[in-house]
């Protein structure tokens, strides 16, 4: 059975055995120059490197761990118990690859060995550019088309097709009694402790917010094959956001409508002191029904926890808000306000508000330029709607939308006075004032 953790048993702390689950490496053996070449290829590559003086202590380390792959000196153990060795490694763990590492004089019994199971025999001293080829060859973590990623799904399930697959992780259609199902997979060669948690905080945040706009989760944990980390979620029949504005702008009703939804999504969130940190069209899925929800919480991040609290900047540069860039730590619920403004903008104007020439001049714009009047470049948004995303797009959060149920109270209002003329001209007027300063 997959290891699997069902929603009654949802942790509340993702820090107590996440370790045991991120891809490793095991060197065997003294080999200096190999455990600092190791340690510095895969500093940035989000695996971990352990290591183990003797053949038996290294044995036990890998009934303990799942090792990707295990380097190992053959001065370490006697040659002649190296044929056993190699073979109680494939015994342990049939998927780690061994590599063996000899000198002149220990080749002949390297080959014996190697005949046994063992993926390389490497020689010394050691080629550290073969070396670098031989890791990645191992790992496959240079590889960018994941179409022969293997997973195997949970009980039950069974794979129709897959429906996206991007630098972090691929996602399947899948059944199950006749109902369909959205299995989203960590690719296995690129997850680290970090980007663990947060994939599995995605499934506890998920799992714990009930909410018509936000994506439903059933089920998470990793795969009896392989270990791959996956999440069993709700499959939404209709297309990204993203999807439906490369044609162009939504009509207004249309767009207002999964304005609407996205900001309850957002309230329900910042409710249970989350913060999603990379709301944009792409994760906002639009059902053929109309019902917008929001998606792919992989970022997500809970604002009384240290688990990301660094000064990394996190999120989509060309949806974040302009206090995002200076510190982490300066970003709250505003922030994933003034994202869904940016995104409110592109919908009904078909346009991106700011510069895309650059990352860099993308920032520079979000901090410092004025995006076109909304009503200029799409004559058919209305003044009240323009006010909206206005408030949502100040740069400075003060002036901001203070929360998301404000920006819900506001389309409430638009909903009931969407003919202008009804209006007061006093208020037409205050309305044309009010965040003129935002445009051009």
């Amino acid at each position: 059975m997959a290891q699997d953790t069902r929603i009654n048993e949802l942790p509340t702390s993702y820090d107590d055995g996440s370790e045991d689950f991120i891809p490793r490496l095991l060197v065997v053996g003294d080999e200096k120059m190999l455990v600092s070449c190791l340690i510095k290829d895969l500093e940035y590559k989000g695996l971990l490197l352990d290591t183990a003086a003797t053949g038996e202590y290294g044995l036990a380390r890998l009934r303990e761990y799942p090792y990707v792959a295990v380097f190992c000196d053959m001065e370490a153990a006697d040659p002649d118990d190296f044929v056993n060795f190699v073979r109680a490694c494939r015994k342990i763990s049939p998927s780690s690859k061994v590599v063996l590492i000899c000198d002149n004089h220990g080749k002949k019994a390297a080959a014996e060995a190697a005949s046994c199971g063992a993926a390389e025999v490497m020689e010394k001293p050691l080629d550290l550019s073969r070396l670098r080829q031989l890791l990645g060859d191992l790992l496959n973590y240079d590889r960018d088309d994941i179409a022969e990623i293997t997973f195997e799904p949970p009980e039950g399930y069974r794979l129709v097709r897959k429906i996206h697959h991007g630098g972090l992780y691929a996602v399947f259609l899948a059944e199950k009694e006749g109902a369909r199902y959205a299995i989203k997979v960590l690719i296995k060669h690129l997850f680290s402790m970090e980007k663990l948690k947060r994939f599995f905080r995605e499934a506890g945040v998920l799992a714990g917010i009930q909410h018509p706009n936000i994506v439903k989760i059933y089920e998470y944990g990793l795969s009896e094959k392989g270990g791959i980390p996956y999440i069993v979620m709700e499959y939404v029949e209709g297309k990204s956001l993203q999807e439906i504005i490369k044609g162009g702008c939504i009509p207004l009703e249309k767009g207002v409508a999964v304005l609407r939804q996205i900001a309850m999504a957002m309230e329900a969130m910042h409710g249970h002191r989350i913060l999603h940190r990379d709301i944009k069209p792409q994760n906002i899925m639009v059902g053929d029904d109309g019902e917008a929800k929001l998606t792919d919480f992989g970022i997500v991040h809970v604002l009384d926890s240290s688990l990301t609290a660094t000064d990394s900047i996190l999120g989509t540069p060309a949806y974040m808000a302009p206090e995002g860039f200076d510190s982490i730590k300066k970003v709250d619920e505003r922030s994933d306000i003034f994202s869904l403004g940016i995104v409110a903008y592109e919908a009904l104007t078909g346009h991106y508000p700011f510069s895309l020439v650059s990352i860099p001049g993308a920032i520079d714009s979000i901090r410092k330029e004025r995006p076109p009047e909304p009503m200029k470049v799409n004559p058919r948004i209305h003044p009240l709607v323009q006010v909206i995303i206005g408030n949502m797009l100040e740069k400075n959060p003060e002036r901001r939308y203070q929360s998301a149920s404000e920006i819900i109270r506001d389309i409430d209002e638009f909903e009931k006075n969407k003919y202008f003329y009804r209006i007061s001209l006093f208020r037409r007027l205050s309305l044309f004032l009010r965040y003129r300063h935002c445009w051009k």
